[in-house]
């Protein structure tokens, strides 16, 4: 069976871990012939993490020239944004379009990158890849590549899966691109949400909701990385932090937000802790803010930044070697999660929360809007106290949902594999 992985986000070490499960996952339930087609080229270059004999890379269907050849500089990052707004604002369109209409046109295949047609129209299966792809926080009216790429295999008429998905919010400007998601979300074979949240905004979309299923969050099934974890109690005095960043941030926000965690840091500094941050952009997008508060804290010497962007095995498993975990990125509150470190998780969207209340941690997780130094400082010094009993939670529950999460992509694959052989018993490749 051929498998086309889409949507995946390569500089995003989230996004990478979520794809690791994935591919993993397929691997052993015997997936040989698997494309992934991924937003950056050049962050896959000379990989050694899947066999190259099984796994492939390509560029998105939505794909610019410039985005497989990056290079430092301002100017030329300006030059590589505008390549893809002009792109997607003259594609975009026409996709809507015919989905609107519900016709597949002849020229389609002038429309996506050339690898992509060709993995697209020859898989048996497309699979976005897990994590938050189908909505308008990230991206105005839902128009991006997510959302055209996919809008291409569903006019090709091909066993969509939306695996392990936030979905939403959905709040459109334009009723066109609205109906255009709606028809897209009809057309999938099967939606798996990994948030209950998710539930509720797809039946607000008014789909048929018999296609539409709970699997936990892909990056549970990490689990297995690290099968024994010390206790937290006997772990080195070090914690590990995650930040958030966002380009369109105010000054002002992003001056709260740095004194927010050097008050925390300080407050660790004073009981001789350590703090490791984890980058989680391979772009660097996140290593300014890092530096700006290794910069404010009392003791800069207490802080240390993960180098050289391990991959997710290696990701992992320092994670598990930390006493305790301050995530803002959402993945990171999931590795934490995942491995049995004691997380207190930042939430810039309901995702996280959903999380840690599956985990029943929801009083460890906090909103970042209004945060405080005071208030991260309380929440923490609260789960102190409970640390070991806090990690064997987050073990056994991670367990479970790895398990289920293995379970429910099994059923998936034979339930793909049972409808190729009826569509066409004759291809003699599932």
């Amino acid at each position: 069976m051929r498998v086309l992985v889409a949507n995946h986000c390569s500089w995003n070490k989230g996004d990478r871990a979520v794809l690791f499960v994935l591919v993993r996952e397929l691997l052993r339930n015997g997936v040989e012939d698997i494309t992934v087609s991924t937003a950056n080229m050049v962050y896959w270059a000379g990989q050694s993490l899947f066999p190259p004999d099984k796994v492939k890379f390509i560029p998105l269907g939505l794909d610019t020239p410039v985005s497989r050849n990056p290079r430092p500089g301002l100017m030329f990052k300006a030059f590589r944004l505008a390549c893809k707004t002009i792109k997607c604002a003259l594609l975009f369109p026409i996709i809507r379009r015919h989905m609107l209409k519900g016709t597949c046109p002849s020229y389609l295949c002038h429309l996506v990158s050339r690898p992509f047609w060709d993995a697209v129209t020859s898989a048996d299966l497309v699979i976005s890849t897990g994590g938050h792809r189908i909505t308008t926080l990230l991206l105005p009216d839902a128009v991006g590549a997510p959302v055209y790429d996919l809008a291409v295999a569903s006019l090709l008429k091909k066993r969509l899966v939306l695996w392990s998905q936030t979905i939403g919010p959905l709040e459109f400007q334009s009723p066109d691109n609205e109906l255009m998601v709606q028809k897209l979300l009809a057309n999938c074979w099967r939606i798996m949400v990994r948030d209950e949240g998710s539930i509720d905004v797809l039946r607000a979309t008014g789909i048929d909701m018999s296609s539409v299923s709970f699997t936990p969050e892909s990056v549970f099934a990490a689990n297995d990385l690290v099968p024994l974890p010390t206790p937290p109690s006997q772990r080195p005095a070090v914690v590990g932090i995650s930040v958030y960043t966002s380009g369109d941030q105010p000054t002002e926000k992003k001056q709260n937000y740095i004194e927010t965690l050097r008050q925390f840091i300080d407050h660790l500094a004073a009981s001789g802790t350590r703090v490791l941050f984890f980058p989680m952009m391979l772009s660097g997008a996140d290593r300014s803010c890092i530096n700006a508060i290794i910069g404010k804290v009392a003791h800069p010497e207490f802080c240390e930044v993960v180098e050289d962007f391990p991959e997710t095995p290696e990701h992992v498993a320092k994670v598990a070697q930390m006493r305790a975990f301050v995530g803002h990125k959402t993945h990171s509150v999931v590795i934490a999660l995942a491995v049995g470190t004691p997380v207190v998780g930042i939430a810039y969207h309901r995702k996280t929360r959903d999380f840690m209340n599956q985990f029943g941690l929801g009083e460890y997780c906090v909103d970042d809007v209004g945060l405080t130094g005071g208030k991260l400082i309380e929440v923490y010094d609260r789960m102190q106290s409970d640390l070991d009993a806090v990690s064997q939670r987050e073990q056994a529950t991670a367990g479970e949902l790895g398990s289920k999460l293995r379970d429910g992509l099994a059923e998936l694959l034979h339930d793909a594999r049972q409808s190729v052989v009826e569509q066409a018993p004759s291809l003699g490749r599932v």
